[in-house]
């Protein structure tokens, strides 16, 4: 990550030096410089892909002369005026545990192996497909997430491998992630007017969502995604509070760096961006109250759309151009809701939220969570595990407490905490006629997410981005109830923070005996939840005993292919061996002949010969995972 820290670091020195628009706010200046750092890399992968010269030779040079020009240009600030020392407050010692809890997984991090299923089916095979093709350009492939599905954190990870030769900092994506938002949450705390304790619980219950501690320590990317919301949340609060709009350098700003989230949002994982409508739909009335200029409004409008479309047109170009649509129904459009229908829509939101809410301090919570929606469900009249709200009609199932795996951890104190405030909320709403639109916006949101995201068992980190601006609505109402309620703030404040610590301490051995049992060592360690190494081991030896230099890969679904990458240890070439055709077999090379083929699924589909591209292969060995075939020349 140096690669991308270090410029990101120059940049906000100069930002904080010269930038006299965001004065003293420390958390605007580094969002602006990250902001910036990532559509740089963007930029250089788009246009070094075009011309196929994405090579380590390349990112080197572009990235060395980044950091020169940018450390040239802040020595030459500090010649002018020397940082000033800045001594430790008295308030400091409360943030060691934050620290500490950050340092954890900083160092997990750099321990553990990548395991999760995604990274190993499509995360991380396409970032060796692309360092191989010297283009993100799409490749013939079984998997079409591998090419089609939101793309900005394997862009990073892309060019970590290619500096680096190796994936040892590939979760340090979501680690630093993690870290950022962290502050992220603060800050929005900050912005909002509340206190520094409410600021340190806020951080805490972010830190100690068990959802958002297990995305740290692996290769998704809903951790990536949550920065810019993140963001997005913080300078949409500037706008939101603007005395009237204009179409000067502020509010220019203010808008380019919202649409530029919008954008890196959609390029990291669209999701989110149901969240990012909700607020900007709020915003908009907000500026028509106020009675804004309209041609103002739509100036500012063409201007963020711009922005928003510089950003995502590479990766939609792509996928017209191979799909012939925007983005293909595998990717994305099956997580949401299939149907119109109210009774379905508010079954989905009751599945969904009674999926978070087991806790370990309910006796049988999850057996009481699970029978709730079925209930309803049949009050409605409604089929409880339907397709349109159940991905492929998997039936409901009820989740635990004590989960704290990446795909299915639960966040029952967030959850409740949001409920207990929302009613906290509606009662002050009536009673004093007034309502903040952050608060609005952000219940709106989660609402909204729970509402349309179809149920299914590893929903809970789509969820991550709107726990973590759930964290300051929560403080935010509970400061507002205590307000007037003597030492109540701090009884609220220590129960909470209690709570947040048992789960943190739980977490931390979760991961670590996890990691020692079964992640902590390579090759081992990329097969922690699925058991095949051994058949990988014997395939993979085989290919290194051959000495193989060019492989075929045949699947008929998504498969756990990248082992293969760092277990043959001569490889030039890797290829997809096409026996059914989808959309990407117009990239096929139908003039490789491959030195060697492993065939994963389908094993039935001939006895021990196969012909490709002219070429004979035999069976060389066989199991029930996987076969390799050898070329018979």
């Amino acid at each position: 990550m140096l690669y991308f820290l270090i410029p990101t670091l120059l940049l906000f020195i100069l930002i904080k030096r010269k930038c006299n628009a965001f004065g003293d706010d420390t958390f605007a200046a580094l969002s602006v410089a990250v902001c910036a750092t990532a559509v740089w890399l963007l930029a250089i992968t788009e246009i070094l892909s075009l011309f196929h010269a994405v090579t380590s030779a390349a990112l080197l040079v572009i990235w060395i002369g980044t950091d020169l020009v940018l450390g040239t240009l802040a020595a030459l600030e500090y010649r002018k005026q020397p940082p000033t020392i800045i001594k430790p407050r008295k308030e400091t010692a409360a943030y060691l545990p934050i620290l500490a809890v950050l340092l954890i997984v900083l160092a997990l991090d750099f321990l553990t192996v990548p395991y999760n299923w995604d990274s190993m089916t499509y995360h991380l095979p396409r970032i060796m497909m692309w360092a191989q093709n010297r283009s993100v350009g799409h490749f013939a492939t079984y998997d079409v997430r591998q090419i089609s599905s939101p793309y900005l954190s394997e862009y990073i990870n892309l060019h970590q491998y290619l500096i680096w030769g190796m994936d040892r900092f590939f979760n340090y994506v979501q680690g630093v992630s993690f870290c950022f938002c962290a502050y992220g949450v603060h800050s929005i705390c900050r912005k909002l007017g509340l206190g520094r304790r409410w600021q340190i619980l806020a951080t805490v219950m972010f830190i100690s969502m068990p959802i958002a501690f297990a995305e740290a320590l692996n290769t998704q990317v809903d951790l990536l995604t949550t920065v810019w919301l993140i963001i997005f949340v913080y300078f949409w609060l500037d706008v939101l509070n603007a005395p009237t709009l204009k179409l000067d350098r502020t509010n220019i700003t203010r808008v380019l760096i919202l649409s530029v989230n919008v954008g890196l949002a959609y390029v990291s994982k669209p999701s989110v961006c149901i969240a990012m409508a909700v607020f900007l739909f709020v915003l908009l009335i907000r500026r028509l109250i106020c009675k804004d200029n309209l041609a103002v409004l739509l100036g500012l409008t063409v201007i963020a759309g711009v922005a928003v479309v510089l950003i995502i047109c590479p990766g939609i170009i792509r996928n017209i151009q191979t799909f012939n649509t925007v983005s293909p129904d595998e990717v994305g459009a099956k997580q949401l809701i299939g149907t119109a229908n109210p009774k379905y829509l508010f079954i989905n939101f009751v599945k969904n939220i009674c999926y978070t809410l087991p806790t370990s301090f309910i006796r049988n919570s999850d057996r009481y969570f699970y029978e709730l929606p079925r209930k309803i469900s049949d009050l409605l009249h409604v089929d409880f595990n339907n397709p349109s709200i159940s991905e492929n009609g998997n039936p409901y199932t009820y989740s635990n407490a004590h989960d704290y795996r990446h795909d299915t951890a639960i966040n029952p104190l967030i959850v409740w905490l949001f409920l207990i405030t929302a009613v906290i909320n509606i009662i002050s709403a009536i009673k004093n006629k007034k309502i903040s639109a952050f608060k609005v916006s952000t219940a709106l949101s989660f609402i909204a997410f729970m509402t349309l995201v179809r149920w299914e068992p590893f929903e809970t980190r789509y969820e991550l981005s709107y726990l973590a601006i759930l964290c300051p609505y929560i403080v935010y109402s509970l400061s507002q109830f205590t307000q007037k309620k003597k030492n109540s703030d701090i009884a609220v404040i220590s129960m909470i923070c209690m709570l947040c610590a048992f789960t943190t301490y739980n977490m931390v051995i979760f991961h670590d005996n996890f990691r020692q049992d079964h992640a902590g060592t390579r090759p081992e360690g990329y097969f922690a939840v699925n058991g095949i190494y051994d058949s990988w081991k014997n395939v993979t030896d085989m290919v290194n005993y051959s000495g193989c230099t060019e492989l075929g890969l045949h699947s008929i679904s998504p498969y756990y292919t990248y082992p293969v990458w760092v277990m043959c240890d001569n490889l030039e070439r890797v290829e997809l061996i096409s026996a059914e055709e989808n959309d990407t077999h117009i990239y096929e090379d139908t003039d490789y002949q491959p030195e060697a083929i492993i065939w994963f699924g389908d094993l039935d589909a001939f006895d021990s010969e196969y012909t490709y591209n002219g070429q004979q292969y035999h069976t060389v060995y066989s199991d029930d995972i996987c076969r390799l075939l050898m070329s018979d020349s």
